[in-house]
C-alpha cells in the first residue's frame, strides 16, 4: 500500500476560507446584476415591439395574404374556410404580437402582386433576388422540398428536363427557377398544382413542378398516385420565410421574435404534426435577444467558473497525486486478472480496433498479442465470428445489451458473448469480447439428448422383449404337446418343425436387439468379431431388406479382438448406417472384411454408393457437420465414431469418389496383445 502525506496548516485554510466568501459574494453581485440588466434589456424590447405593431396597424389589424390552393399549406376549403399550415402558424403568431392577423386568399401570382404593392402586409414565400427587391424576409419558418412528378412508367432525371412539357403554378418560386437552371423546358402555366396533375394524367403535359406535401396531398385527393412517378432527385429544397413590402421592414422585428417564441413552445411542431402526421424538419436561429441572453448567461458562468477553477485546481492537484498511484495499483490488478482469465478476452473501441487482448484469446488466433494490438478486429476474427454481417460487436454498439453467438471453426465451437462499457464520461464506447471453446460442452450435451433417447428405445425394446418372449413360450409348449399327440403323420410334424424354427429364429431376433439396446462395460473384453458383425447388420435387417441391398462379410470365425464392446458398437453402427444410406436402392452392394495385422485388426467397410466430394471429406469428422436434409441427421455420427477410434487408440482413413463408392478403413489395436507387446518393451 502507498500512503501520501500532506501538510495543510491554519494560514492556509484561513486564506482558502477568506477567498471562498469574497468568490461567494462576488458571484452574488454578479448574478443580480445580470438578472437585472437582463429583465430592463426585455422591458425595453417589448416596448420597442409595441411601438412598431402600433405604427402599422393603428386599427390593431394585420393582413395575411396568401395562395387559395396549396393544401395542406394553405388553401380555401370547400366551405369557403381558409386553412392549412401557415394559416394556423398566422394565428399563433397573432398571439405572439398581441395583434390580429386577417387572413386573405389570392390566386398565388395575385397574393405576391399585393403583398409586393403593399396591399396586403405579408406572405410566407422562398426569398430569391427578384422579389427582394420589393420585399424583406423574415427569419425561416420551415423548410419546403420542391419536386418533379411524371407520368408512371417514365424514367425521367433532372438531365431530361429541358426537353419536357412542364406544368408550374403561376406566380410560384419554380417559375424563376425553371427558367434559370432548365430553359428548355416548355412551362405551362396553371391555377394549382391539382390542375397540373390532371394535365399530366391527361397527357398533355410531360411532367408537374411543385411542394412535396402539396403534390401529394393533390395525388391523393384526385386518386393518381398509381398514375404518376417521381423523379428521385428534388428539384429544391429552400427555407420558408414570412415576407413583407420593404415599407413595412420595420414589422421584420417583432415578426422574428414571435417566430422565435412559437418555435420555442413547440407550436410549430405540433401544427406540422397535424397537418403532415409527421414532425418536418426545422430551421433553428435565434434572434438578438436570444444571443445577448445566452451571452450574459455564458458570462457570466465563465466567471464563476474562473474564480472557483483556481481552489479547485489546488485541490484537485493533491487528489491527482493520490488517484494516480491508486490506479496504477488497480490497473496492475487489473491487468494480471486479465491474463488469467481462462476465455480468451479483447477490448475493442467503436471502430472495432482490438485495444487489448489476452493470453487465452492469442492463442485462439495463432497471434502475438504485441501485433493485435490496433488492428481491425476481421484480421483474427473473421474465421470465427460469422462475418460482419451478423456482427455482434456491431450490435451490441447499436443496442447497448449483451450479444450471444455461437460458431464453428474446424473441429471447435465457440461461444463469443459482447459487453457494452461505457467510459466514466459517456463519451465513449467499448466493447468486451470474451471467446469460450464449448466443443466438449455441446457434444456432451447432444450424446446426452441421445443417450436419453436410446436408453427410453432400450426400456421399449425390453418391454416388447417381454411380451413377445410370452406368446413364442405359448406357441413352443403347444407344439411341444402337439408334436407328442402326432404319430407318425409327417405333415404335422413338417409344420411342426417350420413353427419351432421360426419360434427359435424371433428368440434369435430378440436376443440380437437386446444385446444391442443393453449398455456394456466400457472395461476391455474378448469380442467375437464375426459374430459381433453380423448382430450389426441384422439390425439393419429392414433397411437392408427394403432397399435390395447387398451385404456380405469376410471374417474368419475364431478372430477375436479384445477391446471395448460398447466403443466397437458406435463405431461400426454408424459405418454401415452410412453405407447403407449411401447406395442407390435395388443396385447397392456392401463389403466388410476383417483382417489381423500384427497386434491390430483392420475393418474394410467398401460400398459402391453416390461417394463423398473433396469438399465434405475434408469436413467428414467435423461435429455437426452432415449433408442430409433437415431432422434426418445429427451431424455427430462420424464425429463419434472417429472420437471413439482415438480413444481405443485406432485409426480411420477413408477413400472416395463421387459417384464410385466409399471404403472406409477402420484400425482397432488388441488391447491386451499391445499391453503385453509394451511390457516386453520395458
Amino acid at each position: 500500500m502507498f500512503k501520501i502525506k500532506e501538510n495543510l496548516n491554519s494560514d492556509d485554510y484561513r486564506w482558502s476560507k477568506a477567498r471562498m466568501v469574497w468568490i461567494f459574494i462576488i458571484s452574488v453581485i454578479l448574478v443580480t446584476a445580470v438578472i437585472a440588466g437582463y429583465t430592463a434589456w426585455t422591458k425595453y424590447q417589448k416596448n420597442q415591439m409595441k411601438q412598431i405593431i402600433e405604427e402599422y396597424a393603428p386599427d390593431g389589424v394585420l393582413t395575411y395574404g396568401a395562395d387559395d390552393s396549396s393544401p395542406p399549406l394553405r388553401f380555401a376549403d370547400k366551405d369557403g374556410t381558409y386553412k392549412g399550415v401557415t394559416i394556423d402558424l398566422m394565428s399563433q403568431l397573432s398571439l405572439e404580437m398581441g395583434v390580429e392577423i386577417k387572413c386573405k386568399p389570392y390566386k398565388f401570382s395575385d397574393g405576391v402582386k399585393a403583398v409586393e404593392k403593399g396591399d396586403t402586409d405579408m406572405m410566407d414565400l422562398f426569398e430569391n433576388s427578384e422579389r427582394a427587391k420589393y420585399l424583406v424576409f423574415s427569419d425561416p419558418i420551415y423548410t419546403l422540398r420542391t419536386i418533379i412528378v411524371c407520368g408512371a412508367g417514365t424514367d425521367y432525371d433532372l438531365n431530361d428536363i429541358d426537353h419536357l412539357t412542364v406544368a408550374t403554378q403561376e406566380g410560384d418560386y419554380a417559375n424563376g427557377y425553371m427558367k434559370e437552371h432548365y430553359g428548355g423546358a416548355d412551362l405551362v402555366y396553371v391555377h394549382d398544382v391539382g390542375e397540373g396533375l390532371s394535365l399530366l394524367v391527361d397527357g398533355k403535359v410531360d411532367a408537374v413542378v411543385g411542394d412535396e406535401p402539396v403534390v401529394q396531398y393533390y395525388a391523393t385527393t384526385l386518386n393518381v398516385k398509381d398514375k404518376i412517378s417521381t423523379i428521385d432527385t428534388s428539384l429544391y429544397e429552400q427555407p420558408v420565410k414570412i415576407a413583407v413590402p420593404k415599407s413595412e421592414a420595420a414589422l421584420i422585428k417583432p415578426l422574428n421574435v414571435a417566430i422565435a417564441k412559437v418555435r420555442k413552445s413547440g407550436q410549430l411542431e405540433k401544427i406540422q404534426q397535424k397537418w403532415f402526421g409527421i414532425s418536418t424538419p426545422l430551421i433553428s436561429t435565434n434572434n438578438g435577444s436570444e444571443i445577448l441572453k445566452y451571452f450574459f448567461i455564458i458570462l457570466l458562468f465563465a466567471i464563476c467558473a474562473v474564480l472557483f477553477k483556481r481552489i479547485e485546481n489546488a485541490t484537485l492537484r493533491r487528489q491527482v497525486k493520490i488517484r494516480t498511484v491508486q490506479l496504477e495499483q488497480s490497473r496492475n490488478e487489473l491487468k494480471l486478472m486479465f491474463n488469467e482469465m481462462p476465455e480468451g478476452v479483447l477490448m475493442l473501441n467503436k471502430d472495432k480496433i482490438i485495444m487489448n487482448i489476452n493470453d487465452p484469446a492469442a492463442a485462439i488466433f495463432h497471434a502475438d498479442i504485441g501485433s493485435a494490438k490496433g488492428k481491425v478486429c476481421k484480421v483474427y476474427l473473421a474465421g470465427i465470428c460469422g462475418g460482419c454481417e451478423e456482427c455482434i460487436i456491431r450490435e451490441c454498439l447499436t443496442t447497448g445489451q449483451e450479444q450471444r453467438k455461437k460458431t464453428a471453426k474446424g473441429r471447435s465451437i465457440y461461444e463469443l458473448r459482447t459487453f457494452l462499457i461505457n467510459t466514466e464520461d459517456d463519451s465513449t464506447d467499448n466493447v468486451m469480447m470474451t471467446i469460450n471453446d464449448v466443443t466438449v460442452d455441446e457434444i456432451k450435451n447432444k450424446q446426452l439428448l441421445q443417450s436419453s433417447k436410446m436408453m427410453a428405445v432400450g426400456e421399449l425394446a425390453a418391454g416388447m422383449a417381454h411380451q413377445l418372449r410370452n406368446p413364442l413360450g405359448v406357441i413352443r409348449t403347444q407344439s411341444y404337446i402337439l408334436r407328442k399327440n402326432a404319430g407318425d403323420a409327417d405333415k404335422a410334424k413338417i409344420a411342426l418343425n417350420y413353427i419351432d424354427d421360426n419360434v427359435k429364429r424371433a428368440g434369435g431376433i430378440i436376443d440380437n436387439v437386446m444385446n444391442f439396446w443393453r449398455i456394456s462395460d466400457v472395461a476391455i473384453e474378448p469380442i467375437e468379431l464375426k459374430k459381433f458383425i453380423e448382430s450389426i447388420i441384422s439390425l439393419n435387417g429392414d433397411a437392408v431388406k427394403k432397399n435390395g441391398t447387398s451385404v456380405s462379410l469376410s471374417c474368419r470365425d475364431d478372430l477375436v479382438l479384445h477391446s471395448s464392446q460398447e466403443s466397437l458398437k458406435h463405431i461400426l453402427l454408424n459405418v454401415v448406417q452410412n453405407a447403407i444410406e449411401a447406395v442407390e436402392p435395388g443396385h447397392g452392394v456392401i463389403n466388410i472384411s476383417v483382417d489381423e495385422i500384427g497386434n491390430s485388426v483392420v475393418i474394410d467397410c467398401r460400398d459402391n454408393g453416390c461417394g463423398i466430394s473433396e469438399d465434405n471429406l475434408a469436413n467428414l469428422y467435423d461435429p455437426f457437420f452432415t449433408t442430409k436434409p433437415p431432422g434426418k441427421g445429427t451431424g455427430l455420427g462420424m464425429f463419434i465414431a472417429y472420437t471413439e477410434i482415438e480413444n481405443l487408440g485406432g485409426d480411420i482413413a477413408v477413400e472416395s469418389a463421387v459417384g464410385q463408392g466409399t471404403t472406409f478403413r477402420i484400425t482397432i489395436p488388441d488391447a491386451v496383445q499391445q499391453v503385453q507387446e509394451d511390457n516386453n518393451d520395458q
